[in-house]
């Protein structure tokens, strides 16, 4: 401020000896300035050292820690990999798929359907489907097909009640046994 102050004074001036003095004063003023900016500067650059030496020592205690926590940790793994066999841990695995397998045999065997008969033909199936299909574009299709004809009641006998949805899915939502349910 006192600079900006001085020099409107050196313009307002009119003659030179007036203005003599104030252009010491501001020049005296500008070397201050300057040397407070160099040593501005100077501490700067001591803050900056001191905190790049106090980053790198932090970062070296912090690497160390790592390399010893790495040490452990490899010490720990060796001895835990000794006590395993590889040989055993594939047999293990090999053991555990052929389980899956046969579990997966057992489950096929135990879902297999006893209403639908062996050796049905696929291409047999999909003509009959496209036949289907024929029927219904004629025009011709029944409202109940054939083959339930003899499933159905009679609209004079009275029909058993639906199960509710709790009584068909237990407290899980799985679908319960045909022996539980309650009908």
């Amino acid at each position: 401020m006192e600079l900006t102050d001085l020099k409107r004074k050196i313009n307002a001036s009119k003659s030179e000896a007036a203005r003599r003095p104030l252009k010491q004063k501001a020049l005296q003023l500008l070397k201050y300035k300057k040397m407070y900016e160099k040593q501005r500067d100077h501490i700067y650059g001591q803050q900056l050292n001191i905190d790049s030496t106090k980053f790198a020592a932090d970062s070296a205690k912090e690497s160390a820690a790592m390399v010893t926590a790495m040490k452990s940790a490899s010490k720990e793994l060796k001895k835990a990999y000794k006590k395993i066999d590889i040989d055993q841990v594939e047999n293990l695995h090999d053991e555990m798929s052929d389980l899956m397998d046969m579990s997966e045999e057992v489950n096929a065997a135990l879902s297999a359907s006893y209403a639908v008969p062996d050796g049905l033909d696929e291409d047999e199936l999909l003509g009959e489907l496209d036949a289907l299909d024929d029927q219904v574009e004629l025009g011709e299709s029944e409202s109940v097909p054939d083959y339930l004809v003899s499933a159905q009641v009679p609209k004079d006998k009275p029909r058993l009640a639906e199960p509710s949805k709790e009584e068909l899915e237990d407290s899980l939502g799985l679908p319960r046994s045909a022996a539980s349910l309650k009908i």
